[in-house]
């Protein structure tokens, strides 16, 4: 037993166990550390690449808010080419397609639009860029693609808003009954604040009583697992314009 050995022979017993295992040690150590390292450089990497991409989105902004159209372009760019995981890039296409609106320019504010839902793949994102590619398309008088930008199956927090930009598409239509019916569900199915509920009564209110007997349909059933009113966006209350305000 090693408590019977002499001083001697522990030491020759430690030299040969260092002999046979100390580059193992040495390299569990070198590879320990280096790992550490590398995992806080990575994370200082990203917290980098995140107030980058944070700061392009700022001066996006800004560049709108100065009307620099083409600056706020060059910006956009950065954050596409430079950091393309960034979420900053769906909010930036939904200010971008605004201020193309705000400049009479609604096929270049389509394809932003376009461009977030064939690239993003934040679901809220989505439904908030097709409500405003509805009344673009609305806008431009092309009433059967704004249609299909409201295909059913919206989560529940946006089935008002579907509702809602259906009825103009209908009226715009001249299909009054229709619009009354998409109208009359997006108040029923509006949670506080989702909807502009005097505007939509005004304009429901201008349609006139419905007909006797007009069956009204049934609410647009809510996206499975989908019960959430107060988790949107900011971005996601838009109103009732063609610009997606």
């Amino acid at each position: 037993m090693d408590e019977f050995l002499t001083d001697q022979q522990q030491a020759e017993k430690l030299q040969r166990w260092w002999k046979e295992n100390g580059a193992f040690v040495i390299a569990g150590l070198v590879i320990g550390v280096g790992g550490l390292f590398g995992w806080r450089q990575w994370q200082d990497y990203k917290l980098e690449q995140a107030e980058n991409a944070s700061a392009a989105y700022e001066q996006l902004i800004l560049s709108i808010g100065g009307n620099r159209g083409n600056e706020a372009a060059e910006h956009l760019l950065v954050l596409t080419d430079d950091y393309s995981r960034s979420p900053y890039i769906d909010q930036a296409r939904l200010a971008m397609a605004k201020m193309h609106m705000d400049r009479n320019s609604p096929a270049e504010a389509a394809e932003e639009l376009e461009l977030l839902l064939a690239q993003s793949d934040n679901a809220q994102f989505h439904h908030i860029a097709r409500v405003r590619l509805a009344k673009i398309r609305l806008h431009q008088g092309d009433y059967d693609a704004a249609l299909a930008s409201l295909a059913p199956g919206a989560p529940s927090a946006f089935v008002p808003q579907y509702h809602d930009v259906r009825g103009d598409v209908f009226f715009g239509m001249g299909r009054f009954d229709e619009a009354r019916a998409e109208y009359e569900q997006a108040l029923f199915t509006a949670a506080p604040g989702v909807i502009e509920r005097a505007l939509v009564r005004a304009k429901l209110d201008d349609l006139g009583p419905a007909p006797v007997n007009l069956p009204v349909p049934a609410a647009e059933p809510a996206t499975e697992g989908d019960d959430s009113v107060g988790s949107l966006p900011d971005a996601a209350a838009d109103n009732n314009s063609p610009e997606g305000q």
